[in-house]
């Protein structure tokens, strides 16, 4: 029987909201854990290919090593409470750290997204406007754009959800979220709550298609004029066809990274907003945690799974942890070899 009893326009918290079962929290234990060992390692093996491998070692990629250690500091300052209430079965840190992990979902989100956009932003400059590329890629200018990509989002919320900082909370664990209290109800769905989280994604959609768009025709471009260079190419000019054939492929090269960003970006948005918008659907919280858990995973996933993708779609990426991989074992035999001719001059 269902214990949710609804008022106008409100739903009362009852045990129900506030409590998991043995059955789902055991589940979502196993898949929480699974999902912060995934972020730390994945993660923790960006960073370390970025900084070690010559060939990741560019400036755009700082976008990568940023949003990287934002994940990681994420891990302890959201995911780690998220799995001690499915071990304990209740949110038992209070109100006040409810609020923080409802601004830290939201912040997660937009941070997440406008590093997305900044790595496009970045490439597709690179492409298309080689110049401005190197302006917007000297020191000053990376730290200045790091930071306003946590700034913003941050400011966003202070200027729309300026409530959230002086309104009682509670956590509601079905979404695994918090959300307002009013006299022991719920005031209302996160409407309002994602406001500032929808503006910025529809900024950054807007971005993202223009920069999409543009690539593409430029691209087209160019490879109908290298085409036309190379059939009217004489002998004499075929060092200048090969110097413009090889710039082709370092822009289809860049072109296919901006895939997998974009693969990124749309799998956040689903991820991201499909619990919100199961919340607002089901005002009265009439579904089971069942219902929500499967979102509620799918949400903590794409934190987890970035570094698979880059593997999967970039080569340099692919090759650079491999030789992660493989380095502890090569270092391993090295030594063992030593070890042996020693043995054999003494």
């Amino acid at each position: 029987m269902n214990d949710i009893i609804s008022g106008v326009g409100r739903v009362y918290i009852t045990p129900d909201l506030t409590t998991v079962s043995r059955d789902v929290a055991t589940c979502g234990l196993i898949v929480g854990i699974i999902c912060i060992v995934s972020a730390l390692f994945g993660n923790s093996l960006i960073i370390a290919a970025v900084t070690r491998e010559r060939g990741l070692r560019q400036r755009q990629n700082v976008f990568l090593v940023s949003w990287a250690v934002c994940e990681i500091v994420m891990v302890f300052a959201r995911d780690v409470f998220l799995v001690a209430v499915y071990a304990i079965g209740e949110w038992r840190f209070g109100r006040t750290m409810a609020k923080v992990n409802l601004f830290l979902f939201m912040a997660r989100n937009s941070f997440a997204i406008n590093h997305v956009v900044a790595i496009t932003v970045y490439r597709y400059m690179l492409i298309v406007h080689p110049n401005v590329y190197r302006i917007l890629v000297r020191t000053r200018n990376l730290v200045i754009i790091v930071i306003n990509l946590f700034l913003m989002p941050i400011a966003l919320m202070l200027l729309l959800d300026f409530d959230i900082y002086h309104k009682p909370y509670r956590f509601i664990t079905k979404g695994m979220y918090a959300m307002k209290e009013d006299n022991g109800t719920l005031a209302d769905v996160p409407v309002a709550n994602m406001a500032s989280v929808f503006t910025s994604l529809t900024l950054d959609c807007t971005v993202m298609a223009a920069c999409y768009g543009h690539i593409y025709l430029f691209m087209r471009k160019s490879s109908r004029r290298v085409e036309n260079w190379t059939r009217e190419m004489s002998q004499s000019n075929q060092r200048e066809s090969e110097k413009n054939k090889s710039a082709m492929r370092k822009n289809v090269r860049e072109m296919k990274f901006i895939k997998t960003m974009i693969i990124i970006f749309v799998t956040f948005i689903f991820s991201y907003f499909s619990l919100p918008v199961m919340l607002m659907i089901d005002k009265k919280f009439s579904l089971s945690h069942w219902a929500y858990l499967p979102l509620v995973m799918v949400n903590w996933f794409s934190s987890s799974v970035s570094w698979i993708m880059y593997g999967l779609t970039h080569d340099g990426f692919r090759k650079a942890f491999l030789k992660l991989f493989r380095s502890p074992v090569k270092r391993t035999e090295v030594t063992e070899q030593s070890v042996t001719e020693v043995t054999s001059w003494k």
